[in-house]
């Protein structure tokens, strides 16, 4: 039980590093404690237990291979977020190497408990959820030189890693079998409810994996100069649509910031106008009318949550009622942010700039 917790610690330390761009603040010197016995759950709370054979699927297993490109996926950590960390493109394509060998041997080893008779085999989200972590790092590796490669075929290579591991991101978070409409399945995807209805790590992927795959949409068709309009790929337009959807089951779900929303909305409404060809004022009017339609599919759900939450506090009473009351009045004040005169007020338009702006490296708004 300690070495599983400490494997727990393990790798919330390294995720957290990943999310906050702090250093990991641990290192393979700092413990000798070995990773987890391979057990069934059950057999933790029995005296002297047996550990299962190695090609033995447990309940464990999964922790234990991801366990073992812990190394690689720290030394990615440790370059990206360490002050003293060499900025040479040369060490990023070792990483990449060294991350992808962990990666195939990552995929030999759940494949291998797939095709096993002993025991029982990993699940799909047990699959999916390494998949997706595994990419994570892929893309945070890659991300630096992403903007650059627009202009430098150097970082081709990175541009490439970066589109495909956002969509094998994407696809862990929304299945291609995800209802396009916004429906929930019939039997709920527990991978999906834990991306839509927690924070942090794995939320957070999933946009910035939907954003990047729509900027680089973009920045094909502003690329283009032929005559005929160039064909993009059905797998990432696809993404376009799905990523609105999620958003919005995401507000549905709890959420109260749109701005995954309207970011994805404005972008993927940009990019239908240039593949339809038309002009910078009328793409402008559909972008207007774009924040008109995230403001009328958001404001009735943030008004219901903000009324459902002042009804709750209401009928259970208490000292916190005024406070509450004061909290709502507040709410009702913020929301005036989503109205689309706020976010179209051109005397003030820098922080949109980034739409009409050629230049991928100008940064993008945060998206949480």
């Amino acid at each position: 039980m300690r070495r599983r917790l400490w494997n727990t610690i393990l790798e919330i330390t390294l995720q957290s590093s990943l999310a906050s761009g702090g250093p990991p603040f641990i290192s393979l010197d700092d413990f000798d404690t070995a990773p987890p016995g391979n057990f069934d759950d059950d057999q933790i709370m029995t005296d002297d237990p047996i550990p299962q054979p190695p090609d033995h699927f447990t309940q464990v297993s999964v922790a234990l291979a991801l366990r073992e490109t812990f190394p690689q996926r720290l030394a990615v950590a440790k370059f990206l977020n360490d002050l003293a960390s060499p900025v040479a493109y040369e060490k990023t394509l070792q990483l990449d190497a060294e991350l992808r060998a962990a990666y195939k041997s990552l995929g030999r080893i759940l494949s291998a408990y797939s095709r096993s008779t002993a025991g029982s085999a990993p699940s799909q989200y047990e699959i999916r959820m390494a998949d997706f972590i595994m990419h994570r790092y892929l893309l945070s590796l890659h991300g630096p030189y992403f903007g650059a490669a627009f202009n430098e075929t150097v970082y081709a290579f990175s541009r490439k890693v970066v589109v495909e591991s956002s969509l094998k991101i994407w696809r862990a978070a929304y299945p291609v079998s995800q209802p396009l409409n916004g429906a929930v399945a019939p039997k709920a995807d527990e991978l999906q409810r834990l991306i839509t209805c927690s924070s942090g790590f794995y939320p957070t992927g999933a946009i910035h994996a939907a954003f990047l795959i729509a900027v680089d949409l973009r920045m094909q068709l502003k690329e283009d100069d032929s005559l005929e309009s160039i064909p993009l790929r059905p797998d990432l337009l696809s993404v376009l649509q799905e990523s609105r959807n999620w958003c919005l089951q995401v507000i549905k779900a709890g959420e109260t910031n749109v701005k995954g929303y309207l970011l994805m909305s404005i972008i993927a409404t940009q990019i239908e106008g240039l593949m339809h060809g038309l002009g910078e004022d009328e793409i402008a009017c559909l972008l207007v009318k774009a924040v008109e339609n995230v403001e009328e599919n958001c404001m009735p759900l943030l008004m219901a949550m903000a009324s459902k939450t002042h009804s709750e506090d209401e009928e259970a009473g208490g000292g916190l009622l005024e406070l509450q009351s004061a909290g709502c009045n507040e709410t009702m004040e913020d929301l005036g942010c989503m109205s689309s005169d706020t976010l179209f007020d051109f005397v003030n338009a820098e922080p949109m700039g980034w739409i009409s702006n050629d230049n991928p490296n100008m940064g993008s708004p945060s998206l949480w």
